[in-house]
């Protein structure tokens, strides 16, 4: 769903992602990441975004009502995201995730461990960013690849590195070349009167307001998950 919610923002059909609105958390780095997509292409005018609680609840993803988001699905006053899933699949028997993209019109949703790999990939990226000082994954532009990997890192040594135990090295401290590429996208446009700015501040409008709920919503939602939300 994370990469159908991205890929759909990429594209120049307007005509189809004017029908359709998204309901996601900033804690989760797939919905941060069509919220920065959504920044990049300028179409924040047409792909309404409504956010759920920051972490999950009892029954998993909510509407809440409170910081920052919205008290319930906006077409038919669901509080649960379940029962949007469950109104296009009665049946639906899988997990339930950020970021949802709804079709207003026909209803459908549209769905899209390992610890040494993970460090393994990411020395490769830091060889990749150091070895010709390029500004960017690919090269001198901006790509998908781009935003996938910065609402990664951004949460790494927050969330990653401390709560699942992520820790055999950290962005910031192990990894100068990524570290000095993620500072570049997050300070990018953050003064609105730069008119400089590649990214037209895509990066930090969409991680500077949440920033402060990742950790505690991560550190919720592993206790979710662990212990089955029994009380612990």
């Amino acid at each position: 769903m994370a990469a159908a919610a991205s890929l759909l923002l990429l594209t120049n059909d307007l005509c189809h992602i004017a029908n359709t609105y998204a309901s996601l958390s900033p804690t989760s780095p797939w919905a941060h990441r069509t919220m920065t997509v959504r920044v990049l292409k300028g179409v924040e005018e047409i792909v309404d975004l409504y956010q759920v609680h920051h972490h999950l609840g009892p029954e998993g993803w909510y509407f809440s009502g409170e910081d920052g988001s919205h008290p319930a699905d906006p077409l038919y006053g669901f509080k649960l995201l379940r029962e949007l899933y469950l109104k296009a699949d009665p049946n639906f028997p899988g997990s339930v995730t950020v970021p949802l993209l709804w079709d207003k019109q026909t209803h459908p949703i549209s769905y899209d461990s390992r610890l040494y790999p993970l460090f393994i990939a990411l020395d490769r990226v830091e060889q990749l960013l150091s070895s010709d000082r390029r500004r960017h994954l690919l090269g001198d532009h901006i790509t998908e690849a781009d935003v996938r990997l910065y609402t990664t890192l951004v949460r790494f040594d927050v969330v990653y590195h401390p709560i699942f135990q992520c820790n055999l090295k950290s962005i910031r401290h192990d990894y100068p070349a990524m570290y000095l590429w993620l500072r570049q996208l997050y300070w990018d446009g953050s003064n609105e009167n730069d008119r400089s700015s590649l990214t037209i501040g895509a990066f930090y409008k969409t991680t500077a307001p949440n920033f402060a709920n990742y950790a505690i919503g991560y550190v919720l939602g592993r206790r979710f998950v662990v212990f089955n939300n029994q009380g612990r």
